[in-house]
């Protein structure tokens, strides 16, 4: 178990090998409890705003917090042996990650920025005993559908790996209780971006 907040120097976890980290950990089984997990909590949030008018930012918190939750609360849809463990503060005041298969895991919201902190930079630079992967999802301009899902690996301004799962779905689809069904064009899309350049872009 590591408490990335008391964790801000690396050990010999070694270099991140992005062909090897697609290979064993991105299967079929871990993109379907991590993709299915952020489109149930859109479809939650965006039924909580038809009830209740939210400003955006407020949805933002909502479905930030609400992925993450159902995250955990779909973890026995995971095969194997390995048992992911979980670090939750609703708070606010701590980091929301979890530990699965030797890799620290957070969810970023594209386009939300970091607080500035040691553990905002130790995670970008990744200063961590563990190889941070941040899942990144996508919300539509219109607010109407998850358009894309990312595993990346961050460090510094480089991205090491860029492996997008692009969604092919409507929101009354979701809405409605359907459970969303990728296309074979879709499928056909999970092509790892292995990018060894450092990208002159702002990694959060």
């Amino acid at each position: 178990m590591l408490h990335i907040q008391n964790s801000l120097f690396p050990d010999n976890k070694g270099a991140f090998d992005a062909n090897s980290f697609v290979t064993e950990q991105l299967n079929d089984n871990f993109r379907d409890w991590i993709t299915d997990s952020i489109l149930s909590a859109f479809s939650n949030t965006q039924k909580m705003s038809e009830i209740q008018e939210m400003t955006l930012r407020a949805k933002s918190d909502v479905l930030h917090d609400g992925a993450f939750a159902q995250i955990k609360q779909n973890v026995g849809r995971l095969n194997g042996d390995a048992v992911p463990f979980f670090y939750s503060d609703f708070s606010g005041n701590r980091k929301q990650y979890f530990e699965y298969n030797g890799y620290l895991y957070i969810l970023r919201k594209s386009g939300v920025g970091m607080n500035g902190t040691k553990i905002d930079a130790a995670i970008v630079n990744q200063e961590l005993p563990m190889h941070v992967i941040t899942i990144e999802y996508n919300v539509s301009p219109l607010w109407d559908a998850i358009s894309t899902i990312s595993f990346k690996y961050i460090k510094g301004d480089g991205l090491e790996l860029d492996f997008t799962v692009p969604m092919n779905l409507s929101m009354p689809s979701v809405i409605d209780g359907a459970k969303p069904i990728n296309t074979e064009e879709t499928i056909s899309t999970y092509i790892p971006k292995l990018k060894k350049d450092a990208l002159q872009k702002k990694a959060f």
